[in-house]
């Protein structure tokens, strides 16, 4: 996650939004690697298949109803050892729900002090499902992320 992306998608559903990540992409200087789309968690069939090596949501889970579809869209876009950080206050009230979601898809969810903490060798061996591992494509060593919000 710390590495430099080769690429970045900055996806929302409100067009103002978008236009906005792309602005601030390019006000910081990372407009080169970094593309603002207009993607809606309820179009799971529109989102890129496979694509993402990591996905960072800040701020996506409202509501019960939105929990469902983030999940679905996760299964669908990131890459088979991809992994999954969000970026939300454990006191929302529909965590656990986000949690079963992502469970049925056989997502990991990280949390940023997770990924951000020195890595502890387990016993248990490598995580199951999709949140195991290096975020990494083959061959080029830089991963390929998406930021939702």
């Amino acid at each position: 996650l710390l590495a430099r992306p080769a690429s970045v998608t900055l996806a929302d559903h409100d067009p103002a939004a978008v236009f906005l990540a792309q602005q601030s992409a390019e006000a910081s200087g990372v407009g080169r690697v970094a593309a603002a789309a207009l993607l809606d968690w309820t179009r799971a069939d529109e989102w890129p298949l496979s694509a993402f090596e990591c996905a960072v949501a800040a701020d996506v889970v409202y509501e019960d109803g939105a929990c469902a579809p983030i999940a679905r869209v996760l299964g669908r876009c990131l890459a088979p050892k991809g992994r999954f950080v969000l970026v939300d206050g454990d006191s929302r009230p529909n965590r656990p729900l986000l949690d079963a979601c992502l469970l049925e898809e056989r997502i990991a969810r990280r949390s940023m002090e997770q990924v951000l903490a020195p890595a502890v060798p387990s016993e248990a061996g490598p995580e199951a499902g999709r949140g195991g591992g290096a975020a990494s494509r083959e061959g080029d060593g830089e991963e390929d992320g998406m930021v939702a919000g």
